[in-house]
């Protein structure tokens, strides 16, 4: 009994030992789902070692625990080969080579330039003509602002008023902040006359609403003006007498209402010349484009600027469309008989604020208030003039002419000689004579300013009264059976209050001391 006694505790220990090594063993064979901890239902992780020894004691009772040691270690090494486990999908899988095709290449910048090497910026070449150069992107948001109650009388003024050639038209870009003033609501066949004429279908101005968020308008190229663009039309550009009654006189207050910011300190000058004058019409230069040179400091726009990249938006970042009907008298029968405007009543005043302001522009007077300039530029009295002047017999600097209005190609005077001589005698006055087709438009000013008597046939050059000095005399001859009750536009701008002309009409009379050429009327 004694001896029994002894041996039940070792017998007991080496129970306990045996059963912990059968415990140990079934848990390490075990699979996770076969597992639960403290009851719970997570299943076991299987134990892979974050940093597994790359050399490690593999227990002498567990093979295969020591085959996952080595597995786990030898996957750091190769990460081709994965870890396996007895009933799970490989862990790391291999890389196939189809996946390592579609693994996408970084894309390797190029190398920046040294610092004493700067990288030359690429740019577009400027615009001759100082226009900005071309951008590609969303268009900005207009405004308009209009003037006038109807369409003969309205000017507008446009913040990013845009051209598009494919379509000839313009166009607005309509957004959330967007200004539409003073827009009528029912147009009378167009919202603008772009020239001083009335009733000219030709000439009338609309634009179209597009959205900004259109996508056919998105990265367009297109070219901004910057600078104020004054946008008009010309009906006739190669006749002094449109040119100077129809569209300058009327863009000089339409430059005076509108292009005041930034004006000279000059106390003569009226307006800014740091803008653009962007013709419409489908005239080229015409012969009179250099007079329209006295009211802008930049290149005249012509629509060929417009139409010769048809690919390209222009738009005008300050634009005003239009011309001024303030200061013209004389309509041409478009809609009614030509002849004075009716119910209007102009001031010569401002006739005579245009002329003098390109007589003094041009170096004759010394301010577009008066005061005759005895010594002009070289470029207005020019050797020619002088020449004239010293062949009619003109001694002095102040001494005044007559001056004899001649044509070349119709309605000419067959005895100008004649008919000079007669003059001379009658007024004791040297007689020059002025020829469109011969003396620029300057040299024509630097005669019309000494002379007291000018006669000519009916026609376009007799506009050039308006620069002749106050109380001088315009005789106008009408051809054989014209009456001269039927086309007057210089008798009104001679009887305009404030033009200060002394105006006669001649009707010609067959006699053998004039005879007349009206093989054609102009």
């Amino acid at each position: 009994m004694g001896l029994q006694r002894q041996k039940s505790p070792w017998l007991l220990l080496s129970v306990i030992f045996v059963l912990f090594v059968i415990t140990v063993y079934k848990i390490e064979n075990s699979s996770p789902q076969e597992h639960q901890w403290k009851g719970t239902k997570y299943p076991r992780r299987n134990l892979v070692p974050r940093n597994p020894p790359l050399t490690a004691q593999a227990p002498t009772s567990n093979v295969q625990g020591s085959q996952r040691i080595f597995s786990a270690a030898e996957t750091i090494l190769n990460p081709q080969k994965p870890i396996q486990s007895e009933n799970a999908e490989p862990i790391i899988k291999p890389i196939s080579q189809k996946a390592k095709e579609e693994i996408p290449i970084p894309i390797q910048k190029p190398l920046a330039a040294p610092p004493d090497i700067p990288a030359a910026p690429v740019a577009a070449p400027p615009d001759p003509r100082g226009i900005k150069n071309i951008h590609i992107g969303e268009l900005p948001p207009s405004s308009v602002w209009c003037f006038g109650q109807n369409r003969y009388e309205r000017l507008c003024r446009f913040k990013n008023l845009c051209y598009l050639p494919a379509h000839d038209a313009f166009f607005i870009t309509k957004a959330n902040t967007t200004t539409l003033n003073n827009i009528p609501v029912k147009k009378q066949d167009a919202l603008i006359d772009l020239t001083s004429l009335q009733d000219h279908s030709a000439f009338y101005f609309d634009y179209t609403e597009v959205s900004q968020s259109a996508p056919e308008f998105r990265n367009h190229k297109v070219r901004y003006v910057e600078k104020p663009t004054f946008l008009m039309s010309r009906f006739h550009a190669g006749n002094i007498m449109h040119t100077l009654h129809d569209d300058v006189i009327g863009l000089y207050f339409v430059l005076k209402e509108f292009a005041y910011q930034g004006a000279a300190e000059d106390m003569y000058e009226p307006f800014s010349k740091d803008h653009y004058v962007q013709f419409l019409d489908q005239h080229g230069a015409g012969e009179y484009a250099n007079i329209f040179g006295f009211l802008t400091d930049n290149p005249i726009l012509y629509r060929p600027d417009l139409v010769k990249d048809q690919n390209t938006i222009t738009c005008y970042r300050d634009a005003v469309v239009g011309n001024s009907k303030q200061a013209n008298w004389y309509h041409y029968g478009f809609g009614s008989p030509q002849g004075p405007i009716p119910n209007k009543t102009v001031d010569g005043t401002q006739v005579r604020e245009v002329s003098n302001y390109l007589l003094h522009k041009a170096g004759l007077l010394s301010s577009p208030f008066g005061g005759r300039v005895t010594s002009p530029p070289e470029n207005v009295m020019t050797k020619k003039v002088k020449t004239m002047f010293a062949e009619a017999g003109v001694t002095s600097d102040d001494q005044e002419v007559i001056v004899i209005f001649s044509r070349r190609r119709n309605r000419k005077l067959s005895n100008e000689k004649e008919l000079a001589a007669e003059l001379k005698e009658e007024f004791q006055l040297a007689v020059v004579y002025v020829r469109m087709e011969e003396l620029t438009f300057l040299e024509q000013l630097a005669i019309l300013q000494r002379t007291r008597v000018a006669i000519g046939m009916h026609g376009s050059i007799l506009i050039m009264g308006m620069f002749l000095p106050e109380n001088a005399i315009l005789i106008e001859l009408y051809p054989y059976a014209v009456p001269s009750e039927n086309y007057t536009p210089y008798r009104k701008m001679a009887s305009l209050p404030g033009m200060n002309l002394i105006y006669r009409a001649w009707e010609v009379i067959i006699s053998p001391c004039l005879v007349i050429d009206n093989s054609t009327h102009r």
